[in-house]
């Protein structure tokens, strides 16, 4: 009984986490304030915009492949990102099909912003994670691996 009363726990956390992530959260409020810019873009694409300032010029599939996203979920938001006028793009002049996109000067001030919060999201965690000796950050870790891969395989359609 008790094993089953700590998983409801951490699935309860876990949904507490999930919801954290919405348009009035801490981090996009703070990127807001950093640049009007940033108004209005989910989750995804700031990773995009970041994504995009690192690797110029690449095209949906190397951005889908590398942030693990579905071909269609991305071509949502590079649509978005394309009308907001944070990244621009080029047809492929031997395939018409394949454009290749790079940010304007309004989405390199929002990567940049998005970018100065990972490394202070990054240190703020890292000083928690520093309580927790090299079994437990294993221990982490594999859990963490292994929500990621039941987050890919659940199947809602059954």
């Amino acid at each position: 009984m008790q094993t089953t009363k700590l998983i409801n726990q951490i699935i309860e956390a876990y949904s507490r986490l999930l919801m954290m992530d919405n348009q009035d959260d801490q981090e996009k409020t703070w990127l807001n304030q950093q640049t009007h810019f940033a108004v209005g873009l989910s989750t995804l694409q700031f990773q995009i915009l970041s994504f995009l300032k690192h690797q110029p010029h690449s095209n949906a599939k190397q951005i889908a492949q590398q942030l693990a996203i579905l071909p269609g979920t991305l071509s949502k938001s590079l649509h978005i990102l394309t009308k907001k006028a944070l990244t621009d793009f080029q047809v492929d002049q031997t395939d018409q099909r394949k454009k290749y996109y790079w940010l304007t000067a309004a989405g390199l001030e929002v990567a940049q912003a998005h970018d100065q919060l990972a490394i202070m999201k990054k240190s703020h965690l890292k000083k928690y994670l520093d309580q927790f000796s090299q079994t437990e950050l294993t221990v982490i870790m594999h859990f963490l691996h292994e929500l990621i891969k039941a987050e890919k395989t659940t199947n809602y359609s059954n």
